[in-house]
């Protein structure tokens, strides 16, 4: 084997997604390594979840003795079976081997949308996946269109409306971090700060439970429940428990 067409192809439907030209064992390492289009890695990653591999997924067409026959035929499926954004099915960059530059090109409605749906609030990121591409390309469409794009890490106002929500309703900062995606509770400070949010110290907030569990912790502890335990059913340090219960001499029974 010396030159071959190649496709990957969708098991459940025999939908083909990508056609490609490879020499000797390229066929092989493409199947091991991560393929340079985002779109047909994030495809072939969701049909490896489902349980396909890649004998399942990635199939030779037909072999030729030159590059060229290899090419022509490589061409005359990309342009009968269509990319993507002109209703076809594949993920193709390029219409060839040979070109350079992009093949997957976006309508102008679809860039508008890019941009109208980055302006609502969603982030590069989460167009991205609706697009199949990555977030880097997003900002260049979108930017082309004539919107200016929002700080690295700006958090948006819908998050900020549910970040304060949250804190409000009693989750801790480090939780809100967690369940937004930021990187530690200092930054959910910040945020609250910038909104005039005021928030309890530490020390406040402990006391605060010990006085609204002060009946749980007088069953727990003469029931013989250890202050380690009590302090972690009501989020606060077990000395602070032991503190509330030498002051109000509780003994076990």
């Amino acid at each position: 084997m010396k030159y071959y067409v190649y496709k990957w192809i969708n098991p459940k439907t025999d939908e083909i997604f990508y056609v490609g030209k490879g020499k000797y064992t390229r066929f092989y390492n493409r199947a091991a390594s991560k393929h340079h289009s985002g779109r047909c890695q994030n495809k072939k990653n969701k049909l490896h979840k489902e349980g396909f591999t890649d004998d399942d997924i990635i199939h030779i067409i037909k072999e030729f003795n030159t590059e060229v026959e290899a090419l022509d035929c490589e061409t005359n499926l990309i342009n009968e079976i269509g990319i993507i954004e002109e209703g076809g099915t594949l993920f193709n960059f390029r219409k060839n081997g040979t070109e350079t530059g992009s093949y997957q090109k976006y309508r102008e409605k679809d860039i508008q949308d890019m941009a109208a749906a980055y302006k609502s609030g969603m982030t590069l990121l989460e167009i991205g996946r609706d697009y199949n591409i990555h977030e880097a390309t997003v900002r260049r469409y979108i930017i082309g269109a004539g919107t200016v794009t929002r700080e690295r890490g700006t958090p948006r106002r819908v998050d900020i409306d549910h970040i304060i929500r949250d804190f409000k309703g009693g989750m801790s900062r480090s939780a809100i971090a967690r369940k937004y995606g930021y990187t530690s509770a200092s930054n959910i400070t910040h945020i609250l700060k910038q909104n005039n949010i005021k928030f309890k110290s530490r020390s406040v907030l402990s006391q605060e439970k010990i006085d609204n569990n002060k009946d749980f912790i007088i069953s727990e502890y003469k029931n013989g429940s250890t202050l380690h335990n009590i302090g972690r059913a009501i989020g606060v340090d077990p000395m602070r428990v032991g503190g509330f219960v030498q002051k109000n001499n509780i003994t076990r029974f």
